[in-house]
């Protein structure tokens, strides 16, 4: 039972010792002001299904 016990600790530092570390890149640069989070530029219709069961194109 012990035996089992430190087989699976072995297991364990040897599985974590394989992940690899994120590396942080340096070349980014942050935008200066707040981005749209959609583009208006797409006006294709769209379907969507509302609480009350019923289809509407948007």
């Amino acid at each position: 039972m012990i035996l089992r016990g430190v087989l699976y600790l072995v297991l364990l530092i040897a599985v974590s010792a394989c992940q690899n570390t994120p590396t942080k890149v340096s070349n980014l640069t942050d935008c200066p002001e707040v981005r749209p989070q959609v583009c208006a530029m797409i006006y294709a219709p769209v379907c969507a299904m509302g609480k009350n069961g019923r289809f509407t194109s948007y």
